[in-house]
């Protein structure tokens, strides 16, 4: 985990506390009509920003121009661009698709200039089909069947002689995850253990590591099988457990080790960028057990982090807390079926848990539900916002992990999240605080240029500008 400067407890919460209000996280999604278009079509957009500036409430952004691209993947070229216009929060816009483009696979992209203080990994993407479905042809040779598979220890290091869980992930040559089965095996050849993944190729296992021995993985995907090596296995160090669901009410953290020596260590858990537990306490037991309450913390990705005496990530988790109560929303048309041209008239309510009206800002597209094709667990803003924001890289069908019918979803859930690298923050990002920043909240647009003088000759004398906006 990288860290530049060692510093105590208090140091560190005092400036995670700073590191929130200098760089508050701003969101930006796109509700676009269809997730498919055709060639001359038009992309209509609904843009909604949030800042999350301390851990009480999630704020309108102030931001007014949010920049938004269509990128075609397959020669990485910005093919329309467009500025929407944010007020409170909220912005809407269009992109009339540029003829003579190829059908294919493009990328809508959103940002504005405070997001680009961050990692692009952090700007709003969606992938978009342009063209008539099944009539695409890349001319790429057919894709053989080879595989990547990748071994995530968690909390971050494989310990000699401690049990603990591996989360992996298979994925294809096409990047996109494959469902995978194995086993693991010894340096005698003995096998030690089986598993299969549960879902696009995500799955764990648990194991007890050790140093004197050598394992492989044998596994299988898509009828091709080959070994994959193991990560490094440490002689001493902590191994970070997390049991989300070891009661509905109730986490369970276990902090295992193989240090006898006494020191002092630190606890942590943040999310959304703010400090919502710490708890000290002696290490040098083989075992240290918390039992947190989950109503402590909030809905979302929580990042659970043990560090050393002078504030040095040992070993770090992400888990998921699903909120308790959820809005339910009802659409009621004044009729069940409608003449071409006719006037749709819609009774929508919104209301809380306890049967109480919310207040917000919405919106809807209709299509055509024969011409559209709607893609399974596909991203919405609910998934985008809690979870797509804070992890890094595509996550395929991100709902599919909310979907109230698929009875492993909280399990297929935390799988996925042992095999993230990373997350929206580290605490390298704690540096920050010691540079200038390069990008500004922008409150308006602005326009930056220099005045040519018609021939060779310097300008002398004053010259009137007019600018004339149409809108």
């Amino acid at each position: 985990f990288p860290f530049s400067k060692a510093q105590n407890l208090e140091s560190l919460v005092s400036k995670t506390k700073q590191y929130q209000v200098s760089y508050p996280f701003e969101k930006v999604f796109l509700h676009t009509d269809k997730p498919h278009y055709f060639l001359n079509d038009t992309i209509w957009i609904k843009a909604y920003g949030t800042l999350q500036k301390d851990d009480q409430f999630i704020y309108n952004t102030p931001t007014v121009p949010v920049y938004v691209e269509l990128i075609d993947n397959q020669s990485q070229k910005k093919v329309s661009k467009l500025i929407l216009k944010m007020e409170k929060g909220i912005g809407r816009g269009d992109i009339t698709l540029p003829s003579g483009r190829s059908a294919g696979m493009y990328q809508l992209t959103a940002f504005s200039p405070w997001m680009t203080n961050s990692e692009p990994e952090l700007f709003f993407h969606q992938a978009i089909y342009i063209g008539e479905l099944g009539k695409v042809s890349s001319g790429a040779a057919p894709l053989q069947n080879d595989f990547e598979l990748m071994l995530f220890p968690e909390g971050g290091d494989l310990v000699d002689g401690i049990s603990t869980s591996i989360g992996f992930k298979a994925i294809g040559q096409n990047g996109k995850g494959i469902q995978v089965r194995g086993h693991i095996i010894d340096s005698n050849q003995d096998t030690l253990g089986n598993f299969s993944s549960s879902h696009l190729g995500i799955g764990s296992f648990t194991f007890i590591p050790r140093k004197s021995e050598k394992y492989e993985v044998v596994a299988t995907a898509g009828g091709n099988q080959k070994r994959i090596g193991f990560p490094e296995i440490k002689e001493k160090g902590y191994v970070l457990n997390v049991n989300s669901s070891f009661t509905a009410d109730q986490l369970e953290i276990y902090i295992k080790s193989n240090i006898t020596e006494k020191e002092t260590l630190h606890l942590m858990a943040l999310s959304k960028g703010a400090i919502l537990f710490t708890q000290t306490f002696e290490g040098g037991a083989a075992m240290k057990k918390f039992t947190l309450n989950k109503a402590d913390f909030k809905s979302g990705i929580i990042q659970f982090s043990l560090l050393d005496r002078m504030g040095n990530p040992l070993a770090e988790r992400l888990v998921f807390l699903k909120p308790e109560e959820k809005s339910l929303a009802k659409f009621v048309p004044s009729k069940t079926s409608y003449a071409p041209n006719e006037t749709v008239r819609m009774e929508i309510q919104v209301k809380d848990a306890f049967g109480k009206p919310v207040q917000g800002n919405f919106s809807l597209s209709a299509t055509d539900g024969i011409q559209v094709h709607y893609p399974s667990h596909t991203q919405n803003i609910s998934t985008y916002m809690d979870l797509s924001t804070e992890l890094k890289g595509e996550i395929e069908q991100p709902a599919f992990y909310f979907d109230a019918t698929n009875p492993t979803a909280a399990k297929d859930l935390d799988n996925l999240l042992l095999t993230q690298g990373w997350r929206r923050f580290d605490w390298s990002h704690l540096d920050k605080l010691e540079k200038e920043r390069e990008h500004f909240f922008d409150f308006g647009i602005n326009l930056a240029g220099r005045v040519l003088p018609e021939g060779r000759r310097g300008i002398t004398e004053p010259k009137f500008l007019t600018l004339i906006v149409n809108q």
